[in-house]
């Protein structure tokens, strides 16, 4: 695989549901599954502030119902001003 392949193949990845890909890394080499858990924690570090507290802390920090609500609005700034 060239690696234009698997940069192909990762952002088509990226586009699949939560269950599919779960179900493609139990399914991978122990190589893949490596390359595609580096892939999962970037998504979730992209997806907020909050889950980027969970990845970086292993999981301890564990996100409050008003910290949601700043998340959001995070989220919400960033897509307004096209930031992600």
């Amino acid at each position: 695989m060239t690696p234009r392949d698997h940069e192909s193949v990762i952002a088509h990845y990226k586009t699949l549901p939560s269950a599919q890909r779960r179900s493609i890394v139990r399914a991978a080499s122990p190589t893949l599954r490596a390359e595609l858990v580096r892939v999962e924690r970037q998504l979730a570090m992209d997806c907020s502030p909050g889950a980027l507290a969970a990845v970086l802390t292993g999981g301890r920090e564990m996100q409050a119902p008003h910290l949601d609500l700043i998340d959001r609005a995070f989220i919400d700034m960033a897509d307004a001003t096209g930031s992600c």
